[in-house]
């Protein structure tokens, strides 16, 4: 229900009281790319860049850059009936209709933090798996965030999987594995 996920999301704004403002520094970043091309705006390890037309980068703390097509500052109503200064992007999730235009998303704090979490772990995980298979642990797969080997090295694969990239000094990472006959979650 909509009271269930006021009282998750307001939970967990008090227990990171961080990401509020993070939130509000990624949308100042990102609007001030929009409005003045060709020059970074930095938002604490992350940064933008707009050429001024088609595309909005985002500069990941790897150096790996996200894209965001057709950047444009438009007036938005929030949620709560509000309306804001906001980027709105080329939105690809959803395909439209044939002759129909590709629908626009109107970005804010949360999505950018959530885009930003998803793709540094993403990152972090590319840069393990190198790590495990350098080291000569046999890797069966890997899903969403396990890297599944064949063997019994657990405390090898975890030292390995929990060794930060140097552009990530800093950052808190835990983990927990396990062993089995077969993958189970």
């Amino acid at each position: 229900s909509a009271d269930e996920g006021a009282l998750l999301r307001d939970g967990w704004r008090e227990a990171n009281p961080w990401a509020p403002s993070f939130g509000f520094e990624l949308d100042r970043a990102t609007i001030k790319a929009v409005r003045k091309p060709r020059q970074w705006q930095s938002a604490g390890r992350v940064r933008y860049i707009s050429d001024g037309g088609n595309w909005l980068w985002c500069e990941l703390p790897s150096g790996r850059l996200l894209a965001y097509h057709k950047p444009a500052l438009e007036e938005v109503e929030t949620p709560w009936g509000d309306t804001r200064m906001a980027v709105t992007c080329v939105w690809g999730a959803a395909k439209p209709k044939v002759g129909e235009p590709w629908p626009r998303r109107s970005m804010h704090g949360g999505l950018w933090l959530e885009n930003i979490t998803q793709a540094t772990a993403a990152d972090i995980l590319r840069e393990a798996i190198v790590r495990v298979d350098d080291s000569g642990l046999d890797i069966v797969l890997h899903v969403h965030d396990e890297v599944i080997i064949e063997g019994y090295h657990l405390d090898k694969l975890k030292n390995l999987m929990l060794t930060l990239p140097s552009w990530a000094k800093g950052l808190p990472l835990e983990g927990e594995g396990g062993t089995g006959e077969r993958y189970g979650k």
